[in-house]
């Protein structure tokens, strides 16, 4: 396992963020003191601003 997650070949018109389970008492977002995160890749982190 890589722990890694990817996105691939999706079309946004807003932000994304990652839940477990549908709840936003765990989630991840970008590792970035932009929010929401401009870059197109990186790292991610619990609680981290949206994507």
């Amino acid at each position: 396992s890589t722990n890694s997650w990817v996105v691939k070949n999706i079309a946004l018109d807003g932000e994304i963020k990652f839940r477990l389970n549908h709840s936003w008492g765990t989630n991840f977002g970008a590792d970035s003191t932009d929010n929401p995160a401009a870059a197109l890749e990186g790292d991610i982190k619990s609680g981290g601003n949206n994507i």
